[in-house]
This record gives C-alpha cells, structure tokens and sequence, in this order.
C-alpha cells in the first residue's frame, strides 16, 4: 500500500469513526429528551416541570408548592380515573367482540391488551 492509498484510508477511517460516535451521540441525547418528555406525562413529572417554569424563590416556595402538590393530586385522580374508565371501555368492547372472533383472535387480543394493561400499570 502507498503512502496516497494509506492517507485516503485513514481520512476515511476517521469519517467512518466520527460518523458512528456522531450517531451514537445524537441518539443517547433524542433518548435523553424523549424520556424527560415522557415524565412530565405523569402527575409527579408535571408537577417538576411546573417548578423548573416557576423557578420560586425561598419567600414563594411554600405557597407555591401548596397549589402545586392540589395539581398533583387532581392530576393522579383524574389520571386514575381515565385509566379506570379507558380499561372498563375496553373490557365492555372486548365482551362485544368476542361472540363474533375465532378463538384463535380472541386469544390473541386477550394476551396483546393484557400485556399492554400490565406494563401501562407498571410505568
């Protein structure tokens, strides 16, 4: 190999190199966001953004974490509450279906909402 060709493979190495730490990279930080954006989805998560917005000072910090822990709890009620509904819907809906679903069908949506209940329930 000649000095051009091991000058050109090496650039090359390097890009290739940059490229894939570049990409690794970016993807750790989309992650980053997208997890810190799916926390403020949860009562507690809204209740930290809140305060990030507020940034209260030591004199408001007691009047302002009162409205914030209401917020807190209307939110996991409601929260709780849509949960509760949404799967009583679903259940209905699923008690409608099934006299018209092979057994095969049947069992197949049975495990994919059951699985999806418990791992929702678990976050």
């Amino acid at each position: 190999m000649n000095t051009k060709s091991k000058s050109i493979f090496i650039i090359l190495l390097t890009l290739l190199i940059g490229l894939i730490l570049g990409a690794l990279v970016s993807a750790l930080f989309i992650k980053y966001k997208v997890e810190k954006l799916l926390t403020y989805r949860t009562p507690e998560g809204l209740r930290v953004y809140l305060e990030e917005i507020i940034e209260p000072d030591n004199s408001q910090c007691d009047s302002v974490n009162v409205i914030l822990d209401e917020l807190y709890q209307n939110h996991s009620d409601i929260t709780v509450r849509t949960k509760t509904e949404f799967w009583s819907s679903f259940d209905s809906t699923f008690t409608r279906l099934e006299p018209h679903l092979k057994t095969e069908q049947t069992l197949r949506l049975r495990n994919k909402m059951n699985e999806y209940r418990y791992k929702k329930q678990e976050n």
